[in-house]
Formats: C-alpha cells, sequence, structure tokens
C-alpha cells in the first residue's frame, strides 16, 4: 500500500477496474499522449492512484476520477494501478458529483458532457434545473446555457471540439438555430469572431 497523506491507497487489478462513462473531464490526444510518456516513464509504482467506488447493485470497481490515467495504464500493457476507494460514494449519483468536482478543481470539463450530466439529473432524480444548480454549486443560468448545448448539431459539435474555434459562449448562442441554421452559421465561423459577433449572425439566419 502506498499513502496519500493519511489516506491509504491499494493495488488494484486493472481487470477489476471499469472507467466511468460519466467522466466529464476533458482531454485532448496530444495531452493525452503526453500523459501516456510521463506514466511510462514513472511507472505504475510512481504514478498518482485513481479514485474507485464500488456503486450499489453494481459489481467491481468504477473510476470516479482518473479514467484516463486508466485508459493509459491499459494502453501501456500495466497490470496494475494504485488506488483509492470510497466507500462513501455509492450511488450514480454520488458518483457523477465526485468526479465533477474534482475536474472542476483542475479547470478541465467537457461543456457537452457537463450538460448530459445535468440532464441525467433532471430526468432520472426528478430534479428542477435549481435543484441542480444548488446540487453543483452553480449559478441557475449556468444549468440553463449548459442544457442549451444539447440541441447543437452533431457537426457543429464536431467542428468545435476538433478546432478548438468556437467557446461554449458561441455554441451557446448558435444552439438557439435550427440544425441547417447552425451548419450555415459555422461556415461563417472566424478565429477571432466575438460572442456578440456569433449573436449577430445567429440573429440574422434566424430572421432570414
Amino acid at each position: 500500500m502506498t499513502s496519500q497523506g493519511t489516506i491509504q491507497a491499494f493495488r488494484a487489478n486493472l481487470g477489476e477496474l471499469e472507467e466511468s462513462p460519466w467522466n466529464v473531464n476533458v482531454m485532448d490526444a496530444e495531452t493525452f499522449e503526453s500523459l501516456l510518456l510521463d506514466m511510462k516513464r514513472a511507472g505504475p509504482e510512481q504514478t498518482d492512484p485513481i479514485d474507485i467506488a464500488t456503486l450499489i447493485g453494481k459489481p467491481g470497481f468504477i473510476t470516479i476520477d482518473g479514467a484516463h490515467r486508466l485508459r493509459a495504464a491499459k494502453k501501456l500493457g500495466w497490470e496494475y494501478l494504485y488506488a483509492i476507494s470510497h466507500p462513501e460514494v455509492a450511488t450514480e449519483e454520488d458518483a457523477r458529483l465526485f468526479n465533477y468536482r474534482r475536474d472542476a478543481d483542475r479547470g478541465q470539463i467537457d461543456p457537452f458532457k457537463l450538460a448530459e450530466s445535468f440532464k441525467w439529473f433532471i430526468e432520472t432524480q426528478k430534479m428542477s434545473q435549481a435543484d441542480v444548480a444548488k446540487k453543483f454549486g452553480v449559478d441557475n443560468s449556468t444549468v440553463s446555457h449548459r442544457l442549451s448545448l444539447l440541441k447543437v448539431d452533431e457537426q457543429v459539435k464536431e467542428y468545435a471540439l476538433k478546432t478548438g474555434k468556437m467557446t461554449t459562449s458561441h455554441l451557446e448562442v448558435v444552439a438557439s438555430l435550427e440544425p441547417e441554421l447552425q451548419r450555415e452559421v459555422v461556415k461563417d465561423v472566424e478565429k477571432d469572431w466575438r460572442i456578440r459577433e456569433a449573436g449577430g449572425v445567429a440573429s440574422s439566419f434566424a430572421a432570414a
């Protein structure tokens, strides 16, 4: 076992670990390759432990933080990673919140994934947008704006993620349009466009 302060980490077999399907962390290919290289140099003994939990009604362990480290370890052909188990995380709701808080601390949130998580709480936990905002510790407007991203056309979403030319605020503006019009707006995207300009373009298409 290794120790992180007063928390004990144990050696966990990778074959017994499942990657979280609701991880809201964003990591591009270049950053992942850098992580892969760093982990290869450090080895499993010196790689930071991942966080895992066993959820009620589900067998085995699932990652609640460290999904990319788990993926990298598997790619490197490792047999184990050190992990910290969190018995206080017992439900999917607990796991989603734990994961969000860790990723928010790093400032690495995929807005589309966060929108899906907000939607999950509303639909499965029967929460209002205000309830979700309180649960996540954000403003009501943040929940509303992120949920609007669920209306972003898949081609537009792919373009935004691939090029990085559209901010979350740009996407929230474009999301108010029909899918075909969203794709037309994207054609007018310039590297230095501003939110106000995006709104103007969106408004002109909507009025057409």
